[in-house]
């Protein structure tokens, strides 16, 4: 999908953009094969209800993964199979917290930031945890989104590793980043990918598939997202908006993605993202 043919039209006004993405939702649009995006911007998709997949659909979800380089899919696993996960996942987050106090450090001060192969600190009152004692909590159900991240990465894709991240109460929010840059062009066709040219979307290398084992509220802070941000010619766009004398747009909308316990939260390795 080249995002760069959506640059030429005029951008519509906001009520346009929602009045679409309504009628995407209750499936108005037809056919499916005709783009369900037409006169929407990636960044203007910047709601709950933008980013949620209809009844497991995986074809719109992946177009919309695509696109928006975010994905919601409601109901991914049972809500009281992910509590269950939570109250695991919290007693291994307390014993790692006091492994790591018990070799000098404070898990809760910012200025003695850790890492080791296993934890690791991502500011104070932030825990992320990789592939240590996974086994232990419920292996979950994949049914929900594993069409749509074989349809992005192909048949091939491999799961690179598990873990947690665990918040404290009264933890700072995020800065805004990705998870990883884009692979270079010039990788992609030593690989033998045929890329179209710039500035055309290069191809989704990772995943994250983020599923949350506590309710996820305006109180507790839930992630939020810069929809389009995966693509370069997104950010592009978006930097020179920022840049226009008397512009008040910035780095675009963010949406914060509330959800219950048991649903998935897809991005784009290269999506921008911050924990609340």
């Amino acid at each position: 999908m080249q995002i760069a043919s959506r640059f030429g039209a005029a951008i519509h006004r906001a009520s346009t953009a929602l009045e679409a993405v309504a009628a995407r939702h209750h499936r108005a649009i037809e056919p499916r094969a005709k783009d369900p995006f037409a006169g929407v911007l990636p960044w203007e998709l910047n709601s709950r209800d933008a980013l949620a997949v209809p009844a497991f659909d995986a074809d719109f979800g992946s177009l919309l993964l695509e696109y928006a380089g975010v994905a919601l899919i409601d109901g991914a696993i049972p809500r009281a199979r992910a509590l269950e996960s939570g109250v695991a996942a919290c007693a291994i987050a307390d014993e790692v917290r006091a492994a790591v106090r018990a070799r000098g450090f404070d898990p809760d001060d910012a200025t003695k930031p850790f890492r080791f192969a296993e934890a690791c600190s991502r500011g104070a009152g932030r825990l992320a945890l990789r592939q240590y004692k996974m086994d232990e909590l419920s292996k979950l159900p994949q049914d929900a989104w594993l069409p749509i991240v074989n349809t992005a990465l192909g048949g091939d894709a491999r799961l690179l590793c598990s873990g947690l991240v665990v918040t404290q109460p009264g933890t700072a929010e995020q800065a805004w980043h990705a998870d990883g840059p884009p692979v270079p062009r010039e990788t992609w066709q030593r690989h033998g990918v045929d890329c179209p040219p710039p500035p055309a979307t290069l191809p989704a290398h990772a995943l994250t598939v983020f599923v949350p084992l506590v309710d996820l509220t305006a109180e507790n802070g839930p992630t939020a997202f810069l929809p389009g941000t995966h693509a370069s010619v997104t950010s592009a766009a978006l930097a020179e908006e920022a840049r226009e004398a008397g512009s008040s747009a910035g780095a675009g909308a963010h949406v914060r993605l509330e959800a219950e316990a048991g649903a998935a939260i897809l991005f784009d390795y290269r999506t921008f993202h911050a924990g609340g």
